[in-house]
């Protein structure tokens, strides 16, 4: 009888032994199956901000270079979040050469003021991927919500000249008259309209702040 009870609990043991065992076999699959779907998935992340980085970088220069531009001409809207550099000497009747330009930044119009020179200082630049291409090809999507009061900043040779939006219109694709000179300062800002299309252009004009 007692060897019986005996034989009995050595097999209980065994079992338990064996399911322990098992327990333990699982939980190490367990443990190794999350550890390396969760280095797959740290790999993937890598990838996919690599591959972002590399596609960012493929068309405007690294941070710190752009930086350094937006310091020498830039051109901040902080009420559409713009924070752009400005591709200073452009010139508007060169197809290729300003579309070139406009995947940099936005671009000052060639024979039109600079900061501080008391003239017409005139900016163009994208708001449709449908018409421009890179990272800038709608910096000036939200344009039209620039209402008058409405504050813009260009940096220019390391310093700031604000200017406030006095008036807004929209004129032919060939109303060349934006570009006049005028007798003092102002700042134009100008791109494509409506959205997506080059039917027609947005015009913001925009007067030195006064303190």
């Amino acid at each position: 009888m007692f060897a019986r009870i005996v034989t009995k609990l050595h097999r209980l043991g065994r079992r338990k032994q064996k399911l322990t065992l098992w327990l333990v076999l699982a939980l190490v699959i367990i443990v190794a199956a999350f550890w390396n779907g969760w280095r797959l998935l740290g790999a993937r992340g890598f990838f996919l901000e690599t591959g972002r980085t590399q596609a960012a970088s493929s068309d405007v220069p690294a941070l710190e270079d752009t930086s350094a531009l937006i310091k020498q001409f830039g051109l901040i809207i902080n009420k559409l979040g713009v924070l752009v550099p400005v591709i200073p000497d452009v010139e508007g009747n060169n197809k290729p050469a300003y579309l070139k330009a406009l995947t940099r930044g936005v671009a000052q119009y060639k024979g039109t003021a600079k900061p501080g020179e008391g003239g017409n200082i005139f900016i163009f630049g994208h708001s449709s991927t449908l018409i421009g291409t890179g990272n800038y090809a709608q910096v000036f999507a939200s344009l039209n919500e620039l209402k008058k009061g409405d504050e813009a900043i260009v940096t220019y040779r390391e310093n700031d000249y604000r200017y406030v939006v006095s008036a807004k219109k929209v004129v032919a694709s060939d109303d060349v008259s934006v570009l006049a000179p005028t007798k003092t300062e102002q700042l134009t800002l100008m791109t494509c309209w409506p959205i997506g299309s080059n039917a027609k252009r947005l015009i913001v004009i925009l007067k030195p702040k006064t303190q």
